[in-house]
């Protein structure tokens, strides 16, 4: 009989984000902006600035390598303490959502925003954004793995991080919003699902 907790786990951190994920994948396969989008882009165009866009986008390059670093450090830590199962939770967490990426993009074939005068050919799909996904990921699994006190500071530190990224990508033009928040909703599903899999057990800590 499964566990009350497994049943939570199943329906609000599985089945709802890849529900969400769904609908906004039928929503905007092949297309430009959708309703929301559209308000948001407008408000993004109005106020981008390209020095600005320019900086951001190299704290994001600095803040994904770093994301790189901390989960292999992550994965140092706890091959060191004989935890091969959340070590191998991880790295499907994250390694699974970057095989996804290329894949998605082009079955769904969303072409990337492009405002009056930004010319953007050659860049490819966008639906769903890959870092969106990986640094959602990467946050979730850590903090599933972790002890209640990192995993406090893991959300409270992480969180805001997760959704700075989600906003320079938008700002950046490199992605709708909806691109962004389908990436987070696919990322926690999948992340929750490997869990309810694998199994990993909380206690990492530095």
């Amino acid at each position: 009989m499964p566990r009350r907790g497994d049943v939570a786990l199943l329906v609000g951190a599985v089945l709802i984000p890849f529900t969400v994920f769904v609908i906004l994948a039928v929503a905007v396969a092949g297309k430009g902006a959708i309703g929301w989008d559209a308000a948001i882009l407008d408000l993004v165009e109005r106020h981008y600035r390209q020095s600005l866009s320019i900086r951001l986008g190299s704290a994001l390059d600095a803040g994904t390598a770093l994301a790189g670093v901390t989960l292999v450090a992550a994965l140092v830590l706890l091959l060191k303490r004989g935890r091969r199962r959340e070590a191998l939770f991880c790295i499907l967490a994250v390694g699974g959502v970057l095989a996804l990426d290329v894949p998605l993009k082009e079955a769904f074939q969303r072409p990337q925003w492009s405002p009056p005068g930004y010319d953007t050919r050659g860049v490819g799909y966008v639906f769903p954004s890959g870092h969106a996904m990986a640094t959602m990921a990467l946050l979730a699994s850590m903090t599933l793995i972790s002890t209640p006190r990192l995993a406090k500071l893991l959300l409270i530190v992480g969180v805001p991080l997760v959704v700075a990224v989600g906003v320079v990508l938008v700002y950046s033009w490199w992605h709708y919003p909806s691109d962004v928040v389908a990436g987070w909703c696919l990322a926690v599903s999948w992340v929750a699902a490997l869990c309810l899999a694998i199994r990993p057990k909380p206690g990492l800590s530095p």
